[in-house]
């Protein structure tokens, strides 16, 4: 009987996820998770069960994209990358690659992404992908840099897009502000509306919390 390549490569990767979120510390916030409906993160940080669960083709896109960050990674000191992030006790993550003065996050996405974000202007891609300034942000204000820029990178071609540049001086204001409104429902218990924040308000399409939302909400 020949192997069913595709079928262990979807169970090898689901059991890693599963993995993958036991490592993860509980409690905390995720600045990966940050920019999205206020809701979703809280029922991350409190480490509800998904309803939602990644799908098989997900997580090999996934999968696909940690492979360009050990790439990238690769070409900078191993000090420079995966540096811990902390900002009280209650946010933690890692930062892609930290430089002197700046803070950088890789990106990977597809040949359709990429095009449409290089023809964007600053401005509109900060509309646009808040998740992804918001992150590297956050990573930067806490680790004191003054900086921080998004490296794009197209996985069908590894055209590399560095155009996205973040001042600190701004955004500070915007990382305070979104761990304040985090941490005040946190504090008190009480859970976030259900309100979404990204993908032009597609977000809950996407969420893997939306039948728990659903039901929470009687239907939507």
């Amino acid at each position: 009987m020949s192997l069913k390549i595709a079928e262990m490569l979807d169970e090898y990767l689901a059991l890693k996820r599963v993995e993958d979120n036991k490592k993860r510390k509980s409690g905390v916030i995720s600045p990966s998770s940050l920019g999205q409906c206020y809701r979703r993160q809280y029922w991350t940080r409190s480490g509800e069960p998904e309803t939602n669960p990644i799908d098989a083709q997900t997580l090999r896109v996934f999968e696909a994209g940690k492979k360009v960050h050990d790439v990238i990674q690769a070409m900078f000191p191993p000090e420079c990358c995966e540096v811990e992030v902390n900002i009280g006790d209650d946010v933690y993550g890692h930062a892609d690659i930290v430089l002197e003065d700046e803070v950088l996050d890789i990106k990977s996405v597809g040949v359709f992404q990429f095009k449409k974000f290089t023809k964007m202007t600053q401005e509109q891609f900060e509309e646009e992908k808040l998740d992804y300034a918001i992150q590297v942000c956050t990573y930067a204000y806490a680790l004191g840099k003054k900086k921080a820029r998004m490296v794009l990178v197209c996985k069908d071609t590894w055209e590399i897009h560095e155009g996205f540049e973040f001042d600190l001086k701004y955004w500070e204001s915007r990382v305070k502000s979104e761990l304040d409104v985090l941490r005040g429902y946190w504090d008190i218990d009480e859970l976030p509306d259900a309100k979404p924040r990204l993908y032009n308000g597609k977000e809950c399409e996407y969420c893997s919390f939306h039948n728990k939302c659903k039901d929470v909400e009687g239907g939507f």
